[in-house]
């Protein structure tokens, strides 16, 4: 089984151009959003934006599954 960590290596490198820091920033400011649509709308307008995201992509569908849970 794949640990956690390699999720998110994936995620970094491939969503946020290997910038860990970027990443950590996104998720910050994730967090103080009250729900997940909110979460969901903020990354179309940013980073999806930003870095160009294929939404329907597995990556961008792992990245949204862990903003998922923790809005649960």
């Amino acid at each position: 089984s794949r640990g956690l960590g390699d999720v998110y290596k994936r995620q970094i490198k491939e969503l946020f151009e290997d910038s860990e820091d970027k990443f950590k920033t996104t998720i910050k400011s994730i967090e103080r959003l009250e729900n997940f649509d909110a979460a969901v709308e903020y990354l179309i307008r940013n980073e999806a934006k930003e870095y160009q995201w294929d939404m329907n992509t597995v990556v961008v569908k792992e990245l949204l599954k862990i903003i998922f849970r923790r809005f649960r």
